[in-house]
């Protein structure tokens, strides 16, 4: 759904694993990696069965897709795909925030030591990229100017990530439509 009709085209053939090779875990769960022991915190929002891995060696969190972060431009981007939970996600953030972990391992190949600017960066644009939305939605705006919008609160008047950003419009706008879903449901539009 997420990335359309021609997924396997572009991105590979999908091929289920056995379920022999799938070990099932919980929020809670240790796995022991050798010398090193991974905890498993249950992280909702992204996802329901959204988890984020602590590693007991560096002291550093694996948070998966929770938060994004953008090297290029050191840009914090929340989640803003279907089925996010949004305001769950900030809770998630708030939870790795609390855990107070040396380094974040981003999804998408970062890593970062400053961890409270970063998770403090998230929920201020979570709760902004919330806001402009819905307010966006409630003020009747099309999906294209709500885009923009949520451009400019992620990148934070930087001009070349505006334009990169904009250049990717069609990934804001799918962006767009995952908040009015979610709106949509908690009946709030």
């Amino acid at each position: 759904m997420l990335f359309g009709e021609n997924t396997e085209e572009r991105l590979g053939k999908v091929i289920p694993l056995d379920q022999d090779k799938l070990k099932f875990i919980e929020g809670g769960n240790n796995i022991s990696l050798g010398s090193r022991e991974i905890q498993v915190i249950h992280t909702p929002g992204h996802d329901p069965y959204h988890f984020s891995y602590v590693d007991t060696v560096s002291e550093g969190i694996f948070i998966g897709d929770c938060v994004s972060y953008n090297e290029e431009f050191d840009l914090i981007i929340p989640p803003n795909v279907w089925g996010t939970e949004f305001y769950i996600n900030l809770e998630s953030i708030k939870r790795i925030q609390d855990l107070k972990p040396e380094v974040i391992y981003f999804s998408h190949g970062s890593t970062r030591n400053d961890v409270s600017r970063c998770m403090k960066l998230a929920q201020e644009n979570t709760r902004a990229c919330l806001d402009t939305t819905l307010k966006g939605f409630r003020a009747g705006e099309d999906t294209d100017k709500i885009a923009m919008r949520l451009i400019d609160v992620i990148t934070n008047d930087s001009e070349p990530a505006r334009q990169k950003f904009t250049e990717d419009l069609q990934l804001t706008i799918m962006g767009v439509e995952a908040y009015r879903y979610f709106f949509q449901k908690k009946k709030m539009i």
